[in-house]
């Protein structure tokens, strides 16, 4: 949705490719989900938003009443993706 399918599947297979020559295979399934934890709300809100237009709008207008939530969101959609944490 937001162009950045690329830099996680990149991210998807460097950690595979890591847990499998480190003999962790079975600790990928976490550093896989830590890579999406901290997004995933933000992606599915926004896939949310685009599949129910009328609702996202009436959310975005609720939401100029509270700046501050608008702000936090909008960081967040911006956030870089290489700030993200991944477990071990």
């Amino acid at each position: 949705f937001t162009g950045e399918g690329i830099y996680y599947a990149l991210q998807s297979g460097t950690l595979a490719a890591e847990h499998i020559v480190a003999g962790k295979i079975d600790r990928y399934p976490a550093a896989h989900a830590g890579l999406y934890r901290s997004r995933l709300w933000i992606n599915q809100l926004a896939r949310w938003a685009v599949t129910h237009p009328r609702a996202g709008i009436a959310l975005l207008r609720v939401m100029g009443a509270f700046p501050a939530a608008l702000t936090f969101l909008v960081n967040r959609v911006n956030e870089s993706p290489h700030m993200l944490q991944t477990a071990d």
